[in-house]
């Protein structure tokens, strides 16, 4: 019963303690799973090769894949700052980190026999803040387009949302297609994510 969970963490120790705090005990929702089936894996969506390495651990040590949920992000940094790889660090992390995940895994989902699901997770806040400057994505020095730190995260957002429309068209254009992807807005909760803001979500 149940199912075998690969939890992607930056901190693998941090990763392990969470899960002891509020899955194997009772944490801030009020149950439990003592038996939970969940290994811990490193995966740093700030550097592609850690996400190359990350796909290749799961390709190599994972019998099936039934559901890929891009979920990790970060939000509304007040200063412009990059990914390893140069990419402004918003759309690098929520989107690009994410894209190459899922692509280095989709052809594993492709051959599978069975249904999987791939769920990234967005937001509404590409609907005020989501403009996509494809000759500027980075908010290079030299152009007049000026680093926004909500600008930069609905630009990411709305990144998220057109990466999984592309990936349901293409995938439900071919045939025999075992694969569904969604997109989702998670809702506003209290979590590390609103480390840059101040205000009741960080008190």
């Amino acid at each position: 019963v149940g199912c075998r969970v690969v939890m992607a963490v930056r901190n693998v120790e941090a990763g392990r303690a969470a899960i002891a705090s509020e899955i194997k005990e009772a944490g801030e929702g009020g149950y439990s799973v003592p038996e939970a089936n969940i290994v811990v894996k490193e995966l740093d969506l700030n550097d592609l090769r850690s996400v190359e390495r990350f796909a290749k651990e799961v390709l190599a040590g994972e019998e099936r894949i039934d559901l890929l949920v891009n979920n990790a992000g970060i939000m509304a940094l007040k200063d412009l700052e990059f990914t390893k790889q140069g990419f402004e660090k918003q759309i690098g992390v929520n989107h690009f980190g994410h894209f190459h995940l899922t692509s280095l895994l989709l052809p594993k989902l492709q051959t599978q026999e069975h249904e999987s699901r791939v769920v990234t997770l967005s937001s509404v806040a590409h609907e005020s803040f989501g403009e996509l400057d494809l000759t500027n994505l980075h908010y290079a020095s030299s152009s007049s387009r000026k680093y926004s730190s909500w600008g930069a995260y609905g630009q990411s957002k709305l990144a998220n949302l057109l990466f999984t429309k592309g990936l349901h068209a293409r995938v439900m254009s071919q045939a025999n297609n075992k694969i569904s992807a969604l997109a989702v807005h998670p809702g506003v909760i209290r979590t590390a994510l609103w480390r840059e803001q101040a205000g009741w979500f960080n008190s």
